[in-house]
Parts: C-alpha cells; sequence; structure tokens
C-alpha cells in the first residue's frame, strides 16, 4: 500500500481540501466517546465499515494505530488527536487507494441540546487524479461519513 505524509491535528486547518458532516446523536458525550474510542466495535454501528484491527498496544491514545476497511478503501491509521471527551483524530499513512499525498480524519462532539454534536471532518491534500474527480471523491466521503454517523446515532438511541 502506498504510505503518506504523516500529519498532525493542525493539517485539519491547513489542508487544501475538506469534507464536512455534523450528526446530533441523542446521548451524553461521554457515552458517545466511549463508543468512537473501542476501535473494535465500529463495524456494529458504522455500517460501510467491515473491519477494524487495533495494531498497538495500546489500542488507545496518540501514537495507537490501527487496520480498517471500509468499501474497497483498505488504510493503516495513527491517531495524532486524543482529547477525551471532545477531540479523536488519526492520519491514514497508507491506503491501497492513491487518493491524497496528506489525510487526517477528526470528530469534535459537543454537548448539545438532545445529546451530543458530532462533526466529522476529512481533511487532505489530494494527487492530481483526485484533483480533477474532486465532487465525486466529496460525494463519496460525505456519504460514507453521513452512513457511518448516522449508524452511530442509531446504535445509541435511548
Amino acid at each position: 500500500m502506498p504510505n503518506l505524509t504523516k500529519v498532525d491535528g493542525a493539517f485539519v486547518e491547513t489542508a487544501r481540501q475538506k469534507v464536512v458532516v455534523d450528526q446530533i446523536v441523542r446521548a451524553p458525550i461521554q457515552r458517545v466517546w466511549d463508543t468512537i474510542a473501542d476501535n473494535e466495535s465500529w463495524p456494529t454501528w458504522f455500517k460501510p465499515m467491515t473491519e477494524c484491527i487495533v495494531t498497538s498496544d495500546p489500542g488507545t491514545g496518540v501514537g495507537a494505530t490501527r487496520s480498517v476497511v471500509v468499501g474497497p478503501l483498505e488504510a493503516d491509521e495513527e491517531f495524532v488527536t486524543w482529547d477525551e471527551p471532545n477531540v479523536w483524530a488519526f492520519s491514514i499513512v497508507k491506503t491501497n487507494i492513491p487518493m491524497a499525498t496528506k489525510f487526517i480524519e477528526q470528530l469534535e462532539l459537543d454537548t448539545h441540546n438532545d445529546g451530543t454534536r458530532v462533526t466529522y471532518t476529512g481533511a487532505f491534500d489530494p494527487h492530481l487524479v483526485t484533483k480533477l474527480s474532486y465532487p465525486l471523491v466529496k460525494r463519496g466521503i460525505k456519504k460514507t461519513w453521513t452512513e457511518g454517523l448516522q449508524g452511530l446515532a442509531d446504535h445509541l438511541k435511548p
């Protein structure tokens, strides 16, 4: 799998392309955090993901790693932000689909009247082919995360 350049949490602000998805989850912020921090449970509620394997010990916190399969995408990820219960982010360090040179995915959790607002931000510097097909790439990322966060909301319904 091709390597990507590892980035830190600040890359969310400087990346050339961004995709943002918001979802209200009707559960307390700590319960939402505990669910997203449980890496191996992801395929049960993030329906586009079929596999999530923790590849480090410990499996949580900055520096922890995991490998995931989401549709045709296989990726190795390293957590670069872990600020319980508010911000969690990983840098994609390898992927079988060469769509970017740098890629970070971040979840921000904020208390909301009806529970917790979860905001996903996917930020990346695209390869040339991805630049040319950005509308399709953006739509695919948005669809995947919309479905995934809806699965989280459904999973945590009271």
